[in-house]
Parts: C-alpha cells; sequence; structure tokens
C-alpha cells in the first residue's frame, strides 16, 4: 500500500513539472483518481501516466483521457466476445 501511495506522490509531482503549475495538477490528478473508479481496464496509476503525456503535448486531459478509456472499453469488449 505504501508503494502505491509513493507512486501516487511521484505521478502527482510529476504532473506539477509537466503543468508548471501545482493548481493545474491537482486539477488533473483529481480528475484522474474519478476516471480510474469505473474503469475496467486502467488503473489510477496508468491514467495518470496517460494525463502526464497528454499535457506534455499541450493537450486537455479533460477532453482527451475519457477518449482513450471508452476506445479501451469498445476494443476490449470485442476482443472478449
Amino acid at each position: 500500500a505504501s508503494n502505491a501511495a509513493a507512486d501516487m506522490e511521484v505521478l502527482r509531482h510529476s504532473l506539477e513539472v509537466v503543468t508548471g503549475s501545482a493548481d493545474r495538477a491537482s486539477q488533473v490528478f483529481d480528475f484522474v483518481k474519478r476516471q480510474a473508479g469505473p474503469s475496467a481496464f486502467f488503473d489510477a496509476k496508468q491514467l495518470g501516466e496517460g494525463a502526464k503525456l497528454l499535457e506534455a503535448f499541450g493537450l486537455q486531459t479533460e477532453r482527451f483521457l475519457p477518449l482513450a478509456n471508452t476506445m479501451a472499453s469498445v476494443f476490449g469488449r470485442r476482443i472478449v466476445r
């Protein structure tokens, strides 16, 4: 459990560096945690890494991260059937 908490703290700090703002990093981090709850395919760490990349490329996490999550659900269901 402590490793998971440490990983999330590293992710939060990485988001601060990438976004250049503690406020923006907190917004993204909170959004990631909310997205990870109902996700059948990704945990918060995986979604956080995706968010970090999106933010690094200047893309809005709130717009693009749900698309990736949805696409995984669509393709995941198709593979299972």
